[in-house]
């Protein structure tokens, strides 16, 4: 999983690999470990590249971290929103 760019002004995107068919689900945290969006709830997705395009202008300036699910995977990353 890449999230690009980083820092972002609020839109990014997020580029990962699925390796089997499964459901994925990408949630974004806080600093402090609260679920603050969601961005795709478990969308089940075949084998294959994907780039899911993301919108986190709606929070406040910070750190936050960025969690890809798929199966029993877990993925997570730091993007940074700075405007």
């Amino acid at each position: 999983m890449e999230a690009y760019p980083n820092p972002t002004d609020g839109k990014f995107n997020i580029a990962y690999t699925v390796l089997e068919k499964t459901s994925v689900s990408v949630l974004i945290y806080n600093l402090e470990g609260t679920l603050v969006k969601t961005i795709a709830p478990n969308q089940e997705q075949y084998e294959g590249k994907y780039i899911l395009p993301t919108d986190i202008s709606d929070l406040a300036n910070g750190t936050y971290i960025v969690q890809l699910s798929n199966g029993n995977k877990t993925k997570t990353e730091k993007i940074i929103l700075s405007r």
